[in-house]
Formats: C-alpha cells, structure tokens, sequence
C-alpha cells in the first residue's frame, strides 16, 4: 500500500493492522524541517502497545526526528519481518510519523525462491543424455556407440571329440642364446654374454593328458 501520515499523541494509535501478507514496513518519523513539533520520541511496538518509560522492557522502539525503524524481507517468507499490528506512543503531542507497509499478493503465482551462486558465474547446463536402445541380449551385438565398433561373435569351445581351431606354428630358437653383455663371474660363452635356457614352444596335448614336467605344467 502507499505510504501514510499519522498523528501519534500520548495515547497509543495502531499504526498498522495485522497482515499475514506483509514483506516490508518502515515507520519514519518526519525531520523537524517538515515538522517543526517533531522534537520528542515516538515509541514503536510490535505485537504489543508500548510505553515511553525509557529503558523499560515494554518501551518498543525508540525514534526520534529523521529516524526510521522497520523490516524488510531478505528472501521470500523472511521470518524477521513481524506480521502483527503495530502501536505507537509518543512523549511530545502531536507528533508526525511517515508509516510505509507493502505485502505480496496471495492470489498470485507462488513466490520462487532464490537461487544463490557461490564462486562464480552459473555453470553451463549438461548435455542430453544419449537415446535409450533398450537392453542389452546377451549373445547379440549391442547398440553402437559413439565411434567404437560392433565387436564380432567369437567361436566358443569345440565339442568333444571334434579338432581344435588351428593355431600358427611357433618358429623354434636357436639354443643357446647368446645375448651381448658384460660378463659375470664363471664361465662364458665365446665372445663374452649371457648364457639363457633353452626355450621350447609350447606344445598342445590331447584333452585328457597328464600334466608334465616342472611344476605340473604342460611341455614336450
């Protein structure tokens, strides 16, 4: 609402009724420039009616000429902002006071409450999510993803009593072999080195076979 003038005596006058709405009220007693008379106090109280006894706990607040007293919300439903009726009383009649209250409209959109950002400006928002290709089949190609290719079925185990799949000869070392290197204590082969084991390609064994050699691992 706009703001009002009210005259305050020494008996107390409500300066504002009560309002489940209110988000702001100031209460400004005018400077003596405006108001020559305006030379004593106006007492304010909140919910109750005050008294001009400076000190006491029922004095209210205090103000004088050019002073201004009130509440005013932080963020939506601020629960410092007083909704009763207000009550003044003043030691010097009459004095002036300047009363301002504002409130929000209940038939209205609700009232949003702000979002404060710490360190810096609004990040950007995240990307959209991929689209869904529902679930995933064992034993079927998945959907392709974004540059990998489709890995190929792989052959499973042979059946019993059908052959293997071929597997590429493996080239046999020469034995020794001599690798160029500084020599240790004890004999060495010509021309200095190390002397390394001789090294044997694995050899597939039959299904069914003994384990063999150290270790109980398979050799020839």
């Amino acid at each position: 609402m706009p703001s009002k003038i009210v005259s305050v005596g020494l008996t107390p006058v409500r300066l504002a009724l009560w309002n489940d709405y209110r988000t702001q009220i100031q209460v400004t007693m005018l400077p003596t420039t405006l108001v020559p008379g305006n030379t004593g106090r106006v007492h304010v109280g909140v919910g109750v009616v005050p008294n001009t006894v400076a000190g006491d706990p029922n004095q209210g607040d205090a103000i004088a000429q050019a002073d201004q007293m009130g509440f005013s919300e932080a963020y939506p439903g601020d629960p410092s902002v007083p909704h009763q009726d207000l009550w003044a009383l003043a030691t010097v009649a009459p004095s002036i006071v300047e009363v301002f209250e504002e409130s929000y409209d209940p038939a209205a959109p609700p009232r949003a409450l702000p979002v404060r950002v710490i360190g810096g400006p609004v990040p950007a928002p995240l990307p959209p999510s991929p689209p869904s290709f529902g679930p995933i089949v064992p034993g079927l190609p998945g959907p392709p993803g974004p540059g990998l290719p489709t890995p190929l079925p792989q052959p499973g185990p042979p059946a019993p009593g059908e052959p293997g799949p071929p597997t590429a000869p493996v080239p046999s070392y020469p034995s020794p072999i001599v690798v160029p290197g500084p020599s240790f204590p004890g004999p060495s082969p010509p021309g200095g080195g190390i002397t390394l084991p001789v090294v044997r390609p694995p050899v597939r064994l039959p299904p069914g076979s003994p384990p063999t050699g150290p270790g109980g691992t398979y050799g020839a």
